[in-house]
């Protein structure tokens, strides 16, 4: 039986049956930082939908008369997902093909794919992607009867303990105490030394707050009228994600941290999500102390998740060509890919970007996250 691929896939939205990380306006608030454009990708066939969520960003090269470009999943989760399917491996070739096609015409000649652990999608293409595993994280289940019992003993004293000190947490759905988060957040980079980059600038909170509106909320420790801790967070009908958090130093005894997502468990179960995803460590250390920490709220192994990349040259003609003029001005091959991106200081999951790195180089899920919430699950 003759397969009908549509060869043109079509600009949207990719909201069908995805995460919030795969849907545009998520990915435009990343346009700047990445120095690109974020776009959706809808292919359809007799055999199913599958969406994908990239930003394109220009060859950092001149390259003739011709402009070329590679793509990245936006900071987060995505990667192609499958909407639906009557068969996945003549969806996943059709969809390969003309995605192929796209690449070409479209003058993209190499992606890389973060994968979403919850979504699991990482499974399905590794046929098409040089597919690497990169580290563990953990999510929460948000569908037990009673979430803490996913807690570890000492995440539930320590949760008790801020009650006892006088901490309460605040849900703050409007987005209104941004302000004071974003105060947090940069005392927390300050302490921690971290790289200028993870200094977000307040263009980049309102372009957050713009976009997520309605997606989005700040849950905030508070002591004696004063927020000690707060994590920003993302969320989708299924799938809810602490994107960024941040904790006073001074403050770490009275484990704000915890009572923070405590409350968010509380709160996105009370709204039916199916998980509260947390991330990973600062290192694929499983010994890592933020990976520790998140770790005391997911004991279980299904709250263990795997979290893989991709990489994908689409166009090895011009790839090899773009590497030709990178070696000859007198760089070397790098581990992180494209190998030909200007290395910026740090290399994240081998990315070629600087969105996921601490200032030694190290690669993080979450660098907001910094030594406050590691040095607390010591």
């Amino acid at each position: 039986m003759g397969r009908k691929v549509i060869d043109v896939l079509l600009e949207c939205e990719a909201k069908d049956g995805c995460d919030i990380y795969c849907e545009t306006r998520y990915g435009e608030i990343y346009n700047e930082i990445e120095g690109g454009t974020c776009h959706s990708v809808k292919y359809t066939s007799e055999y199913g939908t599958v969406m994908t969520t990239f930003i394109q960003r220009p060859i950092p090269f001149n390259t003739g008369n011709r402009r070329y470009y590679d793509i990245i999943t936006p900071y987060g989760f995505g990667g192609p997902v499958i909407v639906e399917s009557s068969n996945d491996r003549l969806l996943i070739e059709g969809f390969t093909e003309a995605f192929r096609e796209y690449c070409m015409r479209s003058g993209i000649i190499c992606e890389f794919v973060r994968f979403h652990p919850l979504l699991n999608n990482a499974c399905s293409w590794s046929e098409t992607y040089d597919v690497r595993l990169d580290r563990k994280m953990i999510a929460i289940d948000l569908t037990y009867p009673d979430i803490r019992d996913q807690f570890k003993h000492n995440c539930r004293n320590n949760v008790r303990r801020a009650l006892k000190c006088g901490v309460r947490a605040e849900l703050d759905s409007s987005l209104e105490t941004m302000e004071d988060f974003i105060d947090i957040y940069y005392r927390t980079m300050q302490k921690n030394n971290a790289d200028p980059y993870y200094f977000f600038s307040h263009a980049y909170f309102e372009r957050f707050t713009k976009n997520l509106r309605g997606n989005a909320c700040i849950i905030n420790a508070r002591l004696d009228e004063k927020t000690i801790s707060a994590a920003l967070f993302i969320y989708s009908p299924q799938y809810a994600h602490c994107h960024l958090a941040a904790t006073l130093p001074e403050y770490y005894k009275y484990e704000g941290n915890n009572l923070v997502l405590d409350k968010a468990c509380e709160h996105f179960q009370g709204i039916h999500c199916e998980w509260l995803f947390l991330g990973g460590g600062i290192t694929a250390d499983e010994a890592d102390p933020l990976f520790a920490f998140k770790h005391t709220f997911g004991r279980t192994e299904a709250n263990v998740k795997e979290y893989y990349t991709g990489r994908k040259v689409w166009n090895p003609e011009v790839y090899q060509k773009v590497m030709e003029i990178y070696l000859a001005a007198g760089n070397v091959r790098k581990s992180f890919f494209p190998e030909y991106r200007q290395y910026r200081g740090c290399g994240n999951d081998d990315a070629g970007s600087i969105l996921d790195c601490n200032k030694a180089g190290k690669p993080v899920q979450d660098a907001s996250f910094g030594k406050s919430w590691a040095e607390a699950g010591k």
